[in-house]
């Protein structure tokens, strides 16, 4: 799972349990979505003759919860948007800032919602900690509609990333290239194992306990087989006649329900 769907997971699940009331610990600038992170804010943009202004809102993602809590938000939630008619198909630029479709954080209120995207902007590529991204949260839209709630079978949603990592899985080991084979392999044991956020990268990606065993299980999954990047990732590679077509079906199916499955997982905690 890239960095800036990992920290869109975290603000979306902690930020949840927050609003909930329940005391989650150390969270920001703590949690390890943030680790390359100088600066994560909250900006409300005001249309301008130029285009938009940016006006602080919140320089922390906890003043940004305070500021939700006094709003009396009801939960957030996320959601993938898919680029429309695209040139290039989402999942070969899932790898790049921007690229791969919209994700889209929605606070949602009694009667209304507003609705943020991120900007990942690299200020500082030479910080010797590492901290080399400013990441801006917009709010794209405000005092907007609601999105309908829809309830999704995570058991589903599940059984279909076990079979199309097993396909993709067996169809890597054909090429030999074990290790995506292996990437693959390590999801497949997610879904299929207990504490399955111990194996993956982010292990503080959800608040602990918070959500279903199922939720994690596809959650930890994505975190561990994704292979969406840039060069030199499974995005990169080739074929010879259908073997390239039966690549391009299983990647773009892949990237569908990983995208699918995270949506599922964070917004089934009402």
């Amino acid at each position: 799972m890239i960095g800036t769907l990992a920290q869109l997971v975290t603000l979306a699940s902690y930020g949840n349990a927050v609003l909930r009331g329940h005391n989650i610990g150390a969270f920001y600038p703590t949690n390890s979505t943030f680790q390359f992170c100088n600066t994560v804010e909250f900006l409300v943009l005001n249309p301008a003759k130029s285009g938009f202004t940016e006006e602080m809102l919140a320089d922390s993602p906890i003043k940004w919860l305070d500021f939700l809590k006094s709003k009396n938000c009801a939960r957030l939630k996320i959601a993938h948007v898919p680029t429309p008619n695209p040139k290039t198909p989402d999942h070969q630029l899932a790898g790049f800032i921007g690229g791969g479709g919209r994700w889209i954080l929605e606070s949602v209120y009694k009667i209304d919602s507003d609705f943020w995207e991120a900007r990942w902007q690299g200020n500082n590529p030479n910080a010797a900690d590492k901290k080399i991204w400013r990441v801006s949260y917009g709010a794209i839209a405000r005092n907007t509609k609601r999105t309908p709630d829809q309830s999704s079978d995570l058991t589903i949603i599940k059984r279909q990333l076990v079979q199309t990592l097993d396909q993709i899985c067996q169809f890597a080991r054909k090429h030999k290239l074990d290790n995506f084979a292996d990437c693959f392999q390590g999801g497949l044991g997610c879904l299929a194992g207990s504490q399955a956020l111990e194996k993956a990268y982010h292990k503080d990606l959800v608040p602990s306990g918070w959500y279903s065993t199922e939720a994690e299980q596809v959650l930890a999954a994505v975190s561990t087989a994704w292979v969406f990047g840039g060069m030199g990732s499974w995005n990169d590679l080739g074929f010879d006649g259908e073997d390239n077509n039966i690549y391009a079906n299983l990647s773009a199916q892949l990237y569908r329900q990983f995208n699918e499955g995270v949506v599922a997982a964070v917004n089934s905690k009402p």
